[in-house]
């Protein structure tokens, strides 16, 4: 098999591949140890990689509601992590465990939300758009609502913070708007599953590097495990459900995918901008690939049963 059909072959079947990663690094506790400290490297490398795929063209074209964009982000990276934090205070966490919690909802979406929401029959050009903004955002808003309005303990000061987290996003789509002036934007279009292939890859190492340490922690607090699954599983459904019911009033495709994409944020990005995270956020992470592969199915569930439910409504209407 040559090159570019293996990563043909890992673009279409990316969800295995990038599942595995995370058993390699639960399995292979030295090889997670040897990639831990590459991870800023590999989100860096993930970020090039994914601004590629993006059609920036098409996008720009779909621009039809500003209000309704800055409304969305302005609750993507505000409002949900101050709600959030405002809940948790009636919640028996650590410290450490409700601060990732907190800092996941001040992060942007997740680079493939917005493909798997148009999956689900979701409004594609609303979550792209959200997503792009929110990732060029956010070294803006997360330093200031993790610091001073929730008052977290960063590890780094908020102008630290938020200048790494700027060069990062400015570095990704300075070299991905030169790689994609080198290549070519038709090629590239062209070549898609390939760079598919290309970001399984890396989130596959990413996997393994995360997991460093979290063997050890899973069997001597085996609590700590099933503490950590359900708060990230109560986060992400319940983000989905609450955004979903808020936007509602925008219509039932988008105000779906705006809730899609809050409760699937990238919680990696923030975790490469410090090596002083505790401990507890990497665990945190893993946890998050629960609720980030098998969300998308049961919510892939639901839409069947409403569109049914929609399609019977429909033929007794027109019966009538």
């Amino acid at each position: 098999m040559s090159l570019s059909r293996g990563l043909e072959y890992l673009g279409r079947h990316a969800t295995i591949f990038m599942a595995t990663g995370f058993l390699f690094g639960l399995c292979l506790p030295p090889l997670a140890e040897l990639i831990r400290p590459w991870l800023t490297a590999l989100i860096l490398l993930l970020l090039i990689v994914v601004l590629l795929r993006i059609n920036y063209a098409q996008v720009i074209t779909q621009m039809q509601a500003p209000g309704l964009l800055l409304i969305a982000l302005v609750w993507l990276l505000v409002g949900s992590p101050v709600l959030i934090a405002l809940g948790l205070k009636y919640i028996h966490l650590s410290p450490e465990i409700a601060a990732a919690v907190v800092l996941w909802a001040a992060s942007p979406p997740l680079a493939s939300a917005p493909a798997v929401a148009l999956l689900l029959g979701l409004d594609g050009a609303a979550t792209i758009l959200l997503t792009i903004g929110a990732t060029i955002v956010f070294p803006l808003t997360l330093p200031l609502v993790g610091a001073y309005i929730l008052d977290l303990d960063l590890g780094v000061s908020p102008l630290d913070l938020g200048l790494r987290l700027l060069i990062m996003i400015a570095g990704a789509m300075a070299a991905a708007a030169l790689l994609s002036w080198r290549i070519g934007v038709a090629r590239l279009q062209t070549h898609s599953l390939r760079i598919d292939g290309l970001i399984v890859i890396i989130l596959f190492l990413f996997g393994i590097g995360v997991m460093e340490g979290a063997a050890d922690a899973l069997v001597e607090s085996p609590a700590l495990a099933i503490t950590l699954l359900i708060t990230v599983f109560a986060a992400s459904a319940g983000m989905v459900a609450l955004s979903t019911l808020l936007f509602l009033w925008t219509g039932r495709r988008t105000a779906g995918g705006i809730g899609f994409i809050s409760g699937n944020r990238n919680f990696a990005i923030t975790l490469g901008a410090s090596g002083a995270w505790p401990a507890e956020f990497f665990l945190f992470f893993a946890a998050l690939q629960f609720p980030i592969y098998l969300l998308p199915l049961l919510l892939r569930v639901v839409t069947n049963m409403f569109g049914k439910v929609s399609q019977k409504q429909a033929k007794k209407s027109d019966q009538n």
